[in-house]
């Protein structure tokens, strides 16, 4: 598969991504070989294999990906997700591109370059979500976790659109070592702790 590494601001603990053919119009992730973990006495390294069955239930993370993005409501997966693919263990997803042909970027990288998101149809549909997730009772956690999972698609210079590219964390079960999120109310205030913080980093008041 002819592949360059993509080149973006945050790093991903599980996977590495790149652009993939001819056009290097879709995105492939793989897993990485080992998962790094920071302590107070140094770095240790753990198989990906082994430390994501731990945390996901399964040895390929993006398994865990895929069968999340197809159990998400299908209002979102429609209208709020990059299509996505698995391939031989591998997940392939469609570009995300604004109306002038740039990349889309993260919410992280577009706050970076340009300064918190004022565009007031992009928190529209950001509440959408959290809506729609509230309702569904089961919520995609980490989506609203810091500004990676999240891209900005600009679809005209006045539409923006949010486009989640990472479905890793549905539900309870993305937290094993807390338990206390099987109970709904506790998940929700997970969620809503993590969607509050979101909008504390990037969206401005008054929009």
């Amino acid at each position: 598969m002819d592949r360059e590494p993509l080149r973006h601001n945050s790093k991903s603990r599980y996977r590495d991504t790149f652009l993939v053919g001819p056009d290097k119009d879709h995105v492939a992730k793989t897993p990485k070989t080992s998962i790094e973990k920071k302590y107070s006495l140094g770095t240790v390294h753990y198989p990906s294999s082994a430390y994501t069955l731990l945390k996901f239930g399964k040895t390929n993370i993006n398994e865990v990906d895929y069968e999340n993005y197809k159990a998400l409501p299908s209002t979102v997966r429609e209208q709020f997700a990059a299509s996505t693919r698995i391939i031989q263990g591998v997940i392939v997803q469609e570009r995300v591109m604004n109306f002038d042909g740039a990349p889309s970027l993260s919410v992280e990288e577009e706050t970076r370059e340009h300064g918190r998101i004022e565009n007031t149809s992009f928190w529209e549909k950001i509440d959408e979500l959290r809506r729609v997730f509230l309702a569904e009772e089961r919520p995609l956690l980490g989506v609203f976790h810091r500004g990676s999972n999240i891209l900005v698609r600009k679809a005209s210079a006045e539409e923006w659109l949010p486009v989640i590219v990472d479905f890793k964390r549905l539900g309870a079960r993305s937290y094993p070592l807390q338990p206390n999120l099987i109970l709904r109310d506790e998940l929700r205030k997970k969620f809503l702790r993590q969607f509050e913080a979101f909008e504390k980093e990037y969206k401005p008041e008054g929009v």
